[in-house]
C-alpha cells in the first residue's frame, strides 16, 4: 500500500501488517486487510469486522464494524447494522449510526445519506461527489442532472448537466445538451464566454 505517517501495509504469507520505510515489518501481519495511517490510526480487519489499530500495532478499537477506513477530524466513519456513524480516535459513539453513507469530515463538514439523499446543508441531493479536500466545489446530483455545491453544502451551479466533472484549479469540464464545455466557478464556458446556467 502507500505510505501515510511512515507505515505503509504490506502482506506477507496471506496476512497484511506495517512496514516502515526502509522496510522493515513493525506491525506483525496478522489482518486480512488494511487502510494507510490518519491520525495516528489505521483501519485493519479481522474476519468480516473493522478496528483501529496504533502506530506500534497495539489494537485502539476493536474490530466490531461492517466497515471502517480512516480518522479525518477526529472522527471516523464506520458502519454497524447496515447504517453509518462516527467515532472518536478512542472507539466511543460521537455521532449515532442514522446514515446510510458517510464520508470523511473536512473543514468541520461531512457529506450524509439519509432517506436516501445526500445532505450537508438544507439542501438534498441524489448523489454527492465529497471534494471538499481538493476542490471548493462537490459535484452533486439531482433528478438526473450534475451541479455543483459550495462547502456550505448551498447550491453554486445550478443541476443543469448531464456530465460533470472535478473542479481543478478553478476550472471543470461539464457535457450540457450532448455538448462539452469548461466552465469556470460561475458557469462561464472560457472557450466560448457562453453561460451555461441558463
Amino acid at each position: 500500500g502507500y505510505f501515510s505517517e511512515g507505515l505503509a501495509y504490506a502482506a506477507d504469507g496471506g496476512a497484511v501488517g506495517f512496514i516502515d520505510k526502509s522496510g522493515n515489518m513493525v506491525v506483525a501481519p496478522q489482518w486480512e486487510r488494511a487502510y494507510g495511517f490518519s491520525e495516528g490510526r489505521a483501519a485493519v480487519r479481522s474476519g468480516k469486522v473493522w478496528g483501529f489499530i496504533d502506530a506500534q500495532g497495539h489494537v485502539i478499537v476493536a474490530p466490531q464494524y461492517e466497515y471502517g477506513a480512516f480518522y479525518s477530524e477526529g472522527l471516523a466513519a464506520v458502519s454497524l447494522n447496515g447504517l453509518y456513524g462516527y467515532i472518536d480516535a478512542q472507539g466511543e459513539t460521537a455521532l449515532p449510526f442514522a446514515y446510510e453513507v458517510a464520508s470523511g469530515f473536512v473543514d468541520g463538514r461531512a457529506w450524509v445519506k439519509r432517506d436516501g439523499l445526500y445532505r450537508l446543508s438544507d439542501e438534498y441531493w441524489d448523489n454527492v461527489f465529497s471534494e471538499f479536500n481538493r476542490a471548493a466545489y462537490s459535484r452533486v446530483m439531482r433528478d438526473g442532472l450534475w451541479g455543483y455545491a459550495d462547502e456550505n453544502g448551498a447550491v453554486a451551479l445550478q443541476p443543469v448537466y448531464e456530465k460533470a466533472m472535478r473542479f481543478n484549479d478553478g476550472l471543470a469540464a461539464v457535457q450540457k445538451n450532448g455538448t462539452w464545455y469548461l466552465i469556470d466557478e460561475r458557469g462561464v464556458d472560457i472557450l466560448s464566454g457562453e453561460n451555461t446556467q441558463v
